[in-house]
């Protein structure tokens, strides 16, 4: 009965040391959130549709793109995986497949909780000519 209770606790201590840390798992859906980004970029482009991408200036676990032509949001939801935020006075940047610009551009930061005082992790950068950069500093 003791050997079992050890083999238990060393199982269980093993399970959670290879864990990958939340800073991890963060930084890993801000990528994940980036390549969704580049997706969008994308269809946008070879489709000729027109966008807002829709954003929070407090911390939230979500990306929304507003397709204009048809009047339909898609999202992206890190799950509580991530956290976006954007600073400054705009929630929304608005892109043209005609010129290939978001206007606009925008940096999110990332963090893995969703406090006010959250460290950032990195920063989900889309510039005004729709690059889109994970970067460790602004």
């Amino acid at each position: 009965m003791v050997v079992f209770g050890v083999v238990g606790a060393l199982a269980a201590a093993l399970t959670l040391s290879f864990r990958p840390s939340k800073d991890a798992v963060a930084t890993a859906e801000a990528e994940r959130a980036k390549r969704w980004l580049g997706r969008v970029f994308n269809v946008a482009l070879t489709e000729g549709r027109f966008f807002e991408l829709r954003y929070s200036t407090t911390y939230s676990s979500w990306i929304t793109v507003h397709w204009l032509d048809t009047n339909e949001d898609e999202t992206f939801e890190s799950g509580g995986r991530c956290y976006f935020k954007a600073d400054g006075g705009s929630y929304k940047s608005s892109y043209s497949p005609v010129w290939h610009t978001l206007t606009p551009a925008v940096t999110l930061k990332i963090a893995a909780d969703r406090s006010n005082k959250a460290k950032v992790l990195k920063y989900l950068v889309i510039s005004g000519k729709c690059l889109i950069t994970l970067r460790d500093n602004p």
